[in-house]
């Protein structure tokens, strides 16, 4: 049985004005056709409402220069619906085209990354019937955390374009651990320069970095665990890589497929989900993008009602009953910031960098992925304490979630 709904997004990171425009190749899907047209990422509200359909697919077009984009345009994305199969797509703005295309590099190579080391795991899990809320047996504890840091080289495959050069590390849940804007040279996504952990994860250990892959539970047994993975390079010039696992609970499996194409700024992500067995389980997909912050960072959700953790209260956003805008990192001083999109039929999601006038942006058809979630550690006492726990340079960042 596939359990696969339709649905696509990406994440943007841009520069004030996007010189860079490219429509998805055809062949990515099979029924509908779909467009977003926006202007900046400061208009994000007002440009979502002209998501439109369209009858049939247009020839590819890639516009060199702002003078051929209209007037109310920056930046349009066409991308058809693809039925039994999830696609994401990671989607990097940059502000010059270039038009060589080359074949995209896929390779096995070493990340140099400091980890923090574990003690013994715990070989008696609880069982089912005495766990409360998680449960991991046959999964063995990690709960030993320690203070011992130790230099490390991780397995990491890279896939590498012209405009993009991505990490994954299939030793670490399969994570992405980024991507980096060749550009500008900055990361895409959350580069924690060390894996240091806390006891956050379903078997204990977890850190915080890049994107995190969730299925059928979130910070799932295998999060900092070695999964399976293969890459591989394609006659088209593309280059993929695949990660994925089959879980001991349930015997649950899930891939994804992450693809960079020659002369595109798009990483797809395409994320097949199965059950195995003869029977129903529950389950959820949730994407973790963790994406670093600053204390004027801006959370841009559009929604006006937020339902918190636990969904113990509905409450309105961004101005919360003491009259603080929490869309502002900084603002943040109550604890942590754990909403779930409440009632929004909007299409986005993103943050926004006033300091390094960049973002990062999550799109996806709210008919196929209704879930969005911001997830912040806040700025009190605690959150700067999680901020030490998480990260040896104090750094801060948030969690753009979207799933089933």
């Amino acid at each position: 049985m596939w359990l696969s709904p339709n649905f696509w997004l990406f994440f943007v990171a841009s520069k004030k004005d996007f010189g860079l425009i490219h429509r998805l190749k055809e062949g990515l899907s099979t029924a509908w056709w779909k467009s977003f047209l926006f202007t900046r990422l400061r208009e994000w509200p007002s440009a979502a409402n002209s998501l439109r359909r369209t009858n049939k697919p247009e020839k590819p077009v890639l516009i060199r220069d702002r003078a051929e984009l209209p007037e109310t345009a920056l930046a349009m994305l066409l991308r058809e619906a693809m039925p039994m199969r999830w696609t994401v797509l990671f989607l990097f703005l940059a502000l010059n085209a270039v038009t060589v295309q080359a074949q995209v590099r896929v390779w096995e190579g070493v990340l140099n990354l400091p980890a923090y080391e574990e003690g013994l795991p715990d070989p008696n899990p609880p069982f089912d019937q005495f766990a409360i809320g998680r449960f991991n047996y046959p999964y063995t504890m990690r709960k030993e955390i320690t203070n011992q840091r130790t230099e490390h080289r991780w397995r990491a495959i890279y896939l590498e374009n012209e405009y993009l050069k991505c990490s994954v590390l299939p030793d670490l849940g399969g994570h992405i651990y980024t991507c980096i804007d060749k550009l500008s040279g900055q990361p895409i996504f959350y580069a924690n320069p060390s894996i240091k952990k806390a006891r956050i994860g379903y078997r204990g250990a977890w850190a915080a970095f890049g994107v995190e892959f969730n299925f059928p539970v979130s910070h799932n047994w295998v999060s900092m665990s070695p999964v399976d993975f293969a890459y591989a390079s394609h006659e088209d010039s593309s280059a993929s890589v695949t990660v994925g696992n089959i879980d001991r609970v349930y015997g649950m499996q899930w891939s994804v497929e992450l693809t960079l194409r020659p002369g595109s700024t798009v990483l797809e992500q395409h994320v097949t989900l199965s059950n195995r067995s003869d029977v129903r389980h529950r389950f959820y997909w949730w994407n973790n993008a963790a994406v670093q912050v600053w204390d004027d960072s801006r959370i841009q959700y559009p929604m006006r009602y937020a339902a918190a953790h636990g969904f113990a209260e509905v409450q309105r956003w961004p101005i919360d009953p003491q009259g603080k805008d929490l869309s502002v990192i900084h603002n943040q001083t109550d604890g942590p910031v754990s909403m779930f999109v409440h009632g929004s039929r909007e299409n986005f999601m993103g943050v926004w960098h006033p300091r390094t006038n960049t973002g990062t942006a999550h799109f996806a058809d709210y008919a196929e992925l209704p879930a969005k979630k911001i997830w912040s550690w806040g700025v009190d006492a605690d959150g700067l304490d999680w901020r030490n726990a998480l990260s040896d340079n104090n750094s801060a960042y948030v969690e753009l979630q979207a799933g089933l």
